[in-house]
């Protein structure tokens, strides 16, 4: 059991944060400061874990993600810079629930461009691609 909660539990949990954080990047409440300060802080407790603890395989997986808030967070504001020299705007995130998209049965966003969807669709990628090369890099 401690090796499920490890493998998957954590990382999964850790993986939610950056998505939530995709969904609720606008928001009034969410300010760039503290997410810089909250994800550097669980980054370093991460890398501190890898680099200096002598651990098992499980628990290197569990430290890796915990590096996965702020790398996540790092392309997030490099696709916005990108993003307002680009299109003179923030990107939108194209992710059911957001304020910026519509949802429902063939709904059209024509304000949402293609590379919002790429940039949203790239940090997606991003995301999960982390997790599973956690999985695979350290088993």
């Amino acid at each position: 059991m401690k090796i499920f909660f490890e493998i998957f539990i954590i990382p999964l949990f850790l993986l939610a944060i950056p998505i939530l954080v995709l969904q609720h990047r606008k928001k009034q409440w969410l300010k760039p400061e503290i997410v810089w300060k909250v994800s550097g802080v669980v980054a370093l407790i991460g890398l501190t874990g890898l680099l200096f603890a002598n651990l098992d395989k499980y628990d290197k997986i569990t430290c890796y993600s915990l590096c996965t808030p702020f790398i996540y967070w790092f392309l997030d504001r490099f696709f916005k810079h990108l993003s307002q020299k680009k299109l003179e705007r923030d990107f939108i995130a194209y992710v059911r629930f957001t304020h910026e998209v519509r949802t429902g049965w063939r709904t059209k966003n024509p304000h949402v461009k293609l590379s919002d969807k790429l940039i949203t669709y790239t940090l997606l990628c991003m995301l999960l691609g982390n997790f599973f090369l956690a999985l695979v890099y350290i088993n």
